[in-house]
């Protein structure tokens, strides 16, 4: 496991079975202003069968430009982009969009700016507090040590630096269940 301590929720809402279309790609994209020999690169890589972890890849320029990489976690048509950019969850979009071969419906999923925290049944938060338009901070006891995890109303999570894998998956499954609470309760 990586070592990390963000990320956002990527849920793809077509009720078609994603899995069934994933495998291993790269595209490239030719660009407007690069050298004749360059061009846009896109990937993605599956580190196991089941297509449950991997990463993906892009650069806006493959010869010059830096490469980024972003390591994530699938969860049936959720994926968890390890990352503190918001925005990146653009750049899943446009690579699933050429595996599947046509524009998806997903949301990156968040708390709304206007909420209320109503009680929750989690026994691993030891405190949590509401933050207005900011957010969710909590702090966690896992595996005998605290954790400070945050949920931002853009959308992106935070918490204690850690590559222990158990710990990150609690960490989101709590993520999911304090967020899905906060959109069944009606409130926005």
């Amino acid at each position: 496991m990586f070592l990390s301590s963000s990320f956002i929720i990527v849920k793809i809402n077509d009720k078609l079975a994603v899995v069934d279309f994933l495998y291993n790609s790269y595209f490239k994209k030719e660009k407007e202003g690069l050298e004749d020999d360059d061009f846009g690169f896109y990937s993605i890589d599956f580190f196991d069968e089941e297509k449950t972890i991997g990463e993906i890849h892009w650069s806006e320029s493959f010869n010059l430009g830096k490469m980024n990489l972003i390591n994530f976690i699938r969860r049936d048509n959720n994926f968890i982009l390890f990352t503190s950019s918001v925005q990146n969850y653009i750049i899943l979009n446009h690579i699933l969009e050429k595996l599947i071969g046509y524009k998806l419906e997903i949301e990156l999923v968040k708390i709304p700016l206007k909420y209320k925290l109503k009680n929750h049944e989690i026994e691993e938060i030891v405190a949590i507090e509401e933050q207005n338009i900011f957010g969710i901070s909590a702090i966690l006891s896992l595996n005998g040590k605290y954790n400070l995890l945050k949920i931002y109303t853009n959308g992106l999570i935070t918490y204690t630096m850690t590559n222990d894998y158990e710990i990150v998956k609690k960490i989101i499954d709590i993520s999911l269940e304090i967020i899905n609470s906060i959109k069944d309760s009606g409130e926005s």
